[in-house]
């Protein structure tokens, strides 16, 4: 039994939408969430991906510094 995993990708990463699935995948347990933007997405859209994280992890409310 794995543990929940969220794998998060850029519509335009360097990882393909394939791979980010077959690794969603591969973890039994993973949650794939596409987001826009390519590999800075985390900084580029940090407020959608700080909300990603801030759900999987259960946290109703989460709080943001900065821009995105």
């Amino acid at each position: 039994m794995g543990a929940p995993t969220l794998v998060i990708v850029g519509e335009k990463d360097v990882v393909s939408l394939a791979h980010a699935r077959q690794m969603a995948e591969a973890l039994g347990h993973g949650t794939l969430a596409i987001v826009p933007g390519g590999h800075f997405t985390p900084v580029t859209h940090a407020r959608r991906v700080n909300a990603l994280i801030a759900a999987f992890l259960g946290i109703e409310k989460p709080t943001f510094k900065g821009s995105g």
